[in-house]
């Protein structure tokens, strides 16, 4: 699958499953955060599994904080198969980047710590 069906893919998951229980606007902290924990999990699975990465489960998530240089809330995320970078577009569209925490941390020396 193309990296731009990948994230498009993503974005419609994260999309759908947010859909279900309130529109889309806003913060994407505030949009997540009132979902309860089960599925702010399962949401996050989705985007990582249709971003072409492997997520048989997620055990953690840590909200890193804001990323005003691209209108994004950024989370990491702890799989099985391993950990994750993920943001979260601000807009109502929502779209999503996942990134490996290896590579995450040899861009920027770091994965779970906050913003």
């Amino acid at each position: 699958m193309s990296p731009h069906r990948r994230y498009s893919a993503g974005v419609a998951a994260l999309a759908a499953l947010l859909a279900a229980s309130q529109a889309l606007a806003g913060n994407a902290y505030d949009q997540s955060s009132t979902q309860p924990d089960a599925r702010q999990k399962l949401l996050f699975q989705v985007v990582i599994l249709s971003a072409g990465s492997q997520c048989s489960s997620v055990s953690r998530i840590f909200f890193r904080g804001e990323m005003p240089s691209i209108d994004a809330g950024g989370w990491a995320v702890r799989c099985p198969e391993g950990d994750y970078s993920v943001s979260v577009g601000n807009s109502g569209s929502m779209e999503t980047r996942v990134l490996d925490c290896v590579t995450m941390k040899m861009l920027t020396g770091q994965c779970w710590e906050p913003f």
